[in-house]
């Protein structure tokens, strides 16, 4: 009995340490120590919205001339992740009449990891209007906008799962190398125009001009741990970029960085801030092109996000190649808690002292997250048709593919609505919904690609949680809307084909 308890605890110690070294890793991976741009689908099938340019620079809106309020017009929410939902973590078990999560002895692991992928990720994204307005000159129509956009990606292999929940009770080589992060906030400043060329054919394109306030982003990661009972090999291979305007990260003795010390300039003011951003500037371009050869079908496509962003401004270029070898872990060990702690500490300090970043100052270049749009509508009725889109995504070199189906209604120019449903981030539940109403001079919408239609009551309350959705989407806008003229549009305009 003595020897099975001696077993015991010493299994316990070894998980809890493999827990600290995972997240040891993790940070370590991120260069960082613990303190401290997806439009809506539903929206490019809404005729009234005067942002659905913001899809594809040949659309031109209804009206001659458009005001978006600053702040709201557009508002873009986004939050997701490919792997799992609520639902996967925890659940309420009738048998214990309790909530339990997947590390209960009654539930199971596997079906838990097998919700993951050699590639995850977890993302989130906000953009927001600063100045956003349009006019028509005869067949052109210009809009300008000013936004600030801010979007983050982490991805990361199911090997980092494994490893964390089940460490290495079997022994296990896990490889991490799809571990990274990109995180990038800017400045845009937009300029599109769209050219009516015939009654079938319009072209658009937009230029922007951007300013990068942040960015951290990794590259060429190669990280791989090797579990066993009596050793640990870990290998960390990887690069990372940043520019962190106005916050400044010391290097050591030794010249490695010091995160320790790192902290905001102090003797820096608001209006500093501009300078600083001007060292980090970019270009992009956004190409469009929209064709009705007849009232019962049209076709449309775009290219977005065609550009980079030159960082040149608290530039740090971090690199990492170490090897890490961690012996003992239960031949000198006790089974004594302060042993344990006294053991994790000098793992710690180790994984401190191995794992260190390499760094430079030199300017680098990211480009953004390009995307291409794919779009039909067939029109059943005057006021009623059908759409289809394709939106094929390129984050970190790789692929992401969404495809919407949607149904939509135009009963009169004060009122559109499209219903949709799309399949994105490895789900096939995703119901969207957009509402564009015109009240005099004011024009009104909200857009979600993401409705929750299954929910969850919360045990003993009232409350009910969507707990099978993986991803939150939501767009809203208000702008002042002019010069509609509804002769020239009856005897030239076609329905609006997103």
């Amino acid at each position: 009995m003595k020897v099975m308890n001696k077993i015991n605890n010493r299994t316990v110690y070894i998980k809890k340490t493999l827990f600290y070294f995972a997240t040891a890793c993790v940070i370590s991976c991120f260069g960082i120590r613990p303190a401290g741009a997806q439009q809506s689908n539903t929206l490019y099938f809404l005729e009234n919205v005067p942002q659905k340019h913001l899809l594809n620079p040949a659309f031109q809106p209804e009206c001659g001339f458009y005001l978006g309020l600053p702040a709201i017009a557009p508002l873009q929410l986004y939050a997701g992740n490919s792997a799992f939902s609520l639902d996967d973590v925890m659940w309420y078990d009738e048998t214990l009449d309790s909530t339990i999560t997947f590390l209960h002895p009654l539930a199971s692991k596997d079906d838990f990891l097998n919700n993951f992928k050699n590639s995850n990720f977890v993302s989130a994204e906000l953009s927001t209007a600063i100045l956003s307005f349009g006019f028509r000159i005869q067949d052109y129509f210009i809009s300008f906008d000013v936004s600030e956009r801010s979007e983050a990606t982490i991805s990361y292999p199911s090997d980092l799962i494994s490893f964390i929940i089940q460490g290495n009770e079997n022994g296990e080589t896990f490889d991490l190398s799809n571990l990274g992060v990109n995180m990038n906030s800017y400045m845009e400043f937009a300029l599109g125009l769209s050219n009516r060329y015939s009654d079938e054919l319009s072209f658009g394109f937009k230029t922007k001009l951007l300013f990068g306030v942040v960015n951290l982003s990794t590259a060429n990661t190669d990280l791989t741990v090797q579990t066993g009972v009596d050793q640990w090999h870990a290998r960390s291979k990887f690069d990372i970029n940043a520019s962190l305007p106005g916050y400044y990260i010391p290097e050591d003795e030794d010249g490695y960085l010091d995160f320790e010390e790192a902290d905001f300039e102090e003797d820096l003011e608001a209006g500093d801030f501009p300078g600083l951003i001007t060292k980090n500037i970019g270009l992009a371009l956004d190409l469009g092109v929209d064709y009705r050869p007849s009232e019962l079908f049209s076709l449309s496509a775009s290219v977005l996000d065609l550009g980079f962003i030159r960082w040149g401004s608290y530039v740090h270029n971090m690199s990492q190649d170490a090897e890490f070898v961690f012996e003992g872990l239960i031949k000198d060990f006790e089974s004594d808690s302060s042993d344990f702690e006294h053991m994790a500490e000098d793992l710690a300090d180790s994984i401190k002292n191995t794992f260190t970043l390499a760094n430079a100052e030199d300017p680098y270049t990211t480009f953004l997250n390009g995307k291409i749009y794919l779009g039909g509508r067939y029109n059943i009725h005057e006021k009623i048709s059908f759409g289809f889109l394709s939106r094929t995504g390129i984050v970190r070199g790789k692929v992401r593919q969404q495809v919407t189906f949607s149904t939509n209604f135009n009963p009169f120019r004060e009122f559109n609505a499209s219903i949709s449903y799309s399949i994105m981030n490895n789900t096939y539940n995703n119901l969207g919904i957009g509402i564009s109403t015109n009240l005099g001079p004011f024009d009104l919408y909200i857009i979600s690609d993401n409705v929750p239609v299954v929910y969850r009551k919360i045990v003993s309350t009232p409350a009910l949680i969507p707990h099978k959705a993986r991803t939150f989407n939501l767009r809203i806008g208000l702008n002042l809307v002019f010069g509609y003229n509804k002769l020239k549009r009856i005897q030239r305009d076609k329905p609006l084909v997103f």
